[in-house]
């Protein structure tokens, strides 16, 4: 028999930072009066990513299944062994 077990472990990190600084208002040409600003942005990305496998593995013999369970003491005898529990 075995059993496998598998974790994935997945995180990340993502900050960001916007500054905006209003300005006076520009006049064109025309006389038409449209809005203005600053803006700097900033940003930070970090992510890490992991996988653990474990893998179990055993045996179980075939006569353990046929025997009858042990209980203290008790000696149990086949045709070709002797089996203390």
């Amino acid at each position: 028999m075995s059993l496998k077990v598998t974790v994935d472990d997945k995180s990340s990190f993502a900050p960001g930072v916007t500054y905006t600084e209003p300005m006076k208002n520009a006049i064109s040409h025309y006389n038409v009066t449209y809005g203005q600003n600053f803006s700097l942005s900033a940003g930070l990305q970090a992510s890490s990513q992991a996988t653990r496998t474990e893998t179990v593995g055993y045996a179980v013999p075939f006569n353990s299944f046929t025997m009858p369970p042990c209980h203290g003491t008790t000696i149990v005898r086949t045709k070709s062994r002797t089996k203390s529990c």
